[in-house]
């Protein structure tokens, strides 16, 4: 299968059950790709970043120049490169909406258009926070991709965010096609919000119980991740 994960910010050192999915997934003979909203520069990273040439898989949603007249100067030269002036109906629709349905300009969907514009459809978009669910939604209305869109919920998706945003998961609910809460209590959250039933699985988040890496600064056996 072809996958896209659909990630807030990558790498980052304080998500190893999202590599180990990446990771996992690649390991089985799938075809992966990363797509996230922001690109963490650190000076340490996890060894799978590198083992499984994680950074060469990846795009960034956020690589938008600075300034104003580079932002829109950019993506003409990507348009052709990418083959989009042939579809100027989805160039305009990516331009004048946003995810919350709002008119007006916008190039940061634009921009999102443009990198995964070029390549081949997907069979699954993993979006790893409820939050991005509703971007693989919008870029699979703007046609895409018209692969299946599966969202984990982690916590601050379904409790705290969903609190000042009420609502914002309704369309996702009724079109995407499969959502997994890490607890019973997230499922339990996402019944109370109108999400059916029929669509959730609980995806409880695996620990790997090998030595700490030296870098994280634990020499002991205990959790790959976790500090004693």
């Amino acid at each position: 299968m072809r996958i896209a994960f659909f990630l807030n910010e990558f790498p980052a050192l304080s998500q190893p059950f999202v590599l180990n999915q990446i990771t996992g997934m690649i390991d089985r003979g799938h075809d992966v790709d990363i797509y996230a909203l922001s690109r963490l520069r650190l000076e340490k990273q996890h060894p799978q970043i590198s083992s499984h040439d994680l950074l060469e898989r990846a795009r960034f949603f956020s690589d938008m120049p600075a300034g104003y007249l580079k932002r829109v100067v950019t993506p003409v030269g990507l348009i052709f490169k990418r083959g989009l002036w042939l579809q100027p109906g989805l160039l305009l629709e990516a331009l004048v909406t946003s995810e919350n349905g709002r008119s007006g300009l916008s190039m940061r969907v634009l921009y999102r258009v443009l990198a995964l514009a070029d390549r081949d459809p997907y069979d699954i978009i993993h979006c790893q926070f409820g939050t991005l669910g509703p971007m693989a939604l919008k870029l699979q209305r703007l046609g895409i991709t018209d692969g299946k869109i599966v969202t984990s919920f982690r916590g601050f998706d379904i409790t705290k965010f969903l609190a000042t945003r009420p609502g914002y998961y309704e369309e996702l609910f009724q079109s995407g096609d499969l959502f997994l809460p890490v607890s019973k209590s997230l499922r339990d959250k996402l019944l109370t919000n109108g999400c059916p039933a029929k669509k959730i699985r609980i995806l409880y988040s695996g620990i790997d119980c090998s030595p700490a890496p030296a870098y994280l600064g634990c020499g002991s056996p205990c959790s790959r991740w976790i500090t004693p």
